[in-house]
């Protein structure tokens, strides 16, 4: 319990006025561009699942505990190359524990975070290994606090496109969602590959 909210680890800051995390102020610094940025809340947490536990996948067994804050506007200032620009947009805040979320060998994680137009947040989560069938699990949520969970078989996601990074490794970075039943039918693009 901290009364301010305070988090810092080296040359980066994210503290309130009070003892929860929004509203914020993040202030981060490194050898290529520093930013400054506040953030507040426009709509509720978000509790996943239920109550925010989260099946992860039926085999192996995998759980965890999740609480988001999709609904933030965060403004502030980036410096780059020396130069100041004045940045704005909307943040996303997750947490997440549970067991089993570090990487093990032939275990792969794929996750989305979405704003959708009509003011909607959808997070899915796929889970496998590569010798084991999908697991997809999804939540939408809308400003009001209203959350509905979405089944593995309710979910078509797939990759569409397949890209090698730098370091040799090969990634879905663009892919399909489709939830007929929500009417949500998108292709995600990654902006920065090697992130």
């Amino acid at each position: 319990f901290m009364d301010p909210f305070h988090l810092w680890i080296d040359n980066w800051t994210w503290q309130s006025r009070n003892n929860t995390a929004l509203p914020s102020y993040l202030s981060a610094h490194t050898d290529d561009f520093s930013v400054a940025l506040t953030s507040e809340a426009y709509g509720p947490y978000i509790l996943p699942g239920d109550k925010g536990y989260n099946a992860l996948h039926d085999l192996p067994s995998k759980v965890s505990y999740k609480f988001s804050a999709p609904f933030l506007r965060t403004k502030g200032t980036l410096n780059l190359n020396g130069k100041n620009v004045a940045v704005q947009g909307l943040a996303w805040i997750d947490k997440e524990w549970g067991n089993g979320l570090l990487p093990e060998s032939g275990f792969e994680s794929n996750a989305f975070s979405i704003h959708l137009t009509d003011g909607r947040a959808l997070v899915l989560n796929q889970y496998h290994k590569q010798d084991q069938m999908k697991f997809v699990t999804g939540t939408i949520a809308n400003r009001s606090g209203t959350v509905t969970n979405i089944s593995n078989d309710e979910i078509r996601l797939y990759p569409l496109e397949n890209t090698t990074l730098l370091n040799g490794k090969t990634l879905a970075l663009r892919w399909v969602i489709e939830i007929p039943k929500y009417n949500i039918s998108l292709i995600t693009q990654t902006i920065e590959n090697e992130l």
